[in-house]
């Protein structure tokens, strides 16, 4: 009697380890066909000065696009501003066309995030950041309700969107940004050429735009995103544009 019992027990045994066998190798079969996912966040990743790279999910597919840094041209007395942080999904849409009426690419909302010309490559315009919702484009004209735009080396359309397409002057841009320069462009004493120029290391240091004249901009060091280097103040005129050129660096974050 004892020795059936014992029978019993290991076919119950037996069949229990075949059970969890299967369960394991079934848990194991679905973990071998998952894809990892690539986070469509991905970070910029800079090159150097000209431009860097973003990844970025279009169509489930991850397309590089590489960001060049925009002309040092100035087209008009004003820039283009898509104001994504007002955008209303599918409704407020911005589509770029060329001067046939194709449609180019396109910067849209989806509520949670800007989805901003996916479609490209490369992108060359004034700023570029979607994530703090800053897409600057150089103005070349407005007419009939349409924006001429720069895009890379190509002039393109937008159309005029009420509250969203915001043309904003070189000025009201400026006093908005954060500005660098070089020693070949350095601060001034006073707003022409000829002045004693202010001897300190520009590469680290960064400026804000207290007051504009003209082609000069009166500014000093920035203690919002970095320090004044050797713990000093600095401040004085430095020239922003010459013969239609901008002679300066302009970031829009910190």
């Amino acid at each position: 009697m004892n020795r059936i019992i014992t029978i019993i027990f290991s076919i119950v045994i037996f069949l229990g380890c075949g059970n969890q066998k299967q369960e394991v190798k079934s848990s194991t079969s679905q973990k071998d066909n998952s894809v990892e996912v690539v986070p469509s966040n991905e970070n910029i990743e800079l090159f150097d000065s000209t431009f860097s790279k973003r990844l970025v999910r279009f169509e489930s597919d991850l397309l590089e696009q590489i960001i060049i840094k925009p002309s040092d041209s100035i087209y008009s007395n004003g820039v283009l501003k898509i104001r994504t942080d007002l955008m209303e999904p599918i409704l407020d849409t911005i589509y770029l066309y060329d001067l046939e009426g194709k449609i180019l690419d396109y910067i849209a909302s989806d509520g949670e995030e800007t989805n901003a010309l996916v479609k490209s490559k490369s992108i060359s315009i004034r700023a570029y950041d979607p994530d703090y919702f800053i897409i600057i484009f150089d103005l070349v004209s407005f007419n009939s309700g349409k924006f001429r735009v720069l895009f890379g080396n190509e002039v393109v359309l937008i159309n005029k969107k009420e509250n969203i397409t915001l043309v904003e002057s070189w000025e009201n841009l400026l006093m908005n940004s954060f500005i660098g320069t070089k020693s070949s462009n350095p601060l001034r004493k006073l707003p022409n050429n000829k002045s004693d120029a202010i001897n300190l290391d520009y590469s680290k240091n960064g400026f804000v735009c207290r007051k504009i004249e003209g082609d000069w901009l009166y500014v000093s060091c920035d203690s919002i995103c970095e320090t004044c280097s050797d713990n000093k103040y600095y401040e004085g005129w430095v020239r922003w544009r010459m013969n239609g050129k901008l002679l300066i660096e302009l970031e829009h974050t910190c």
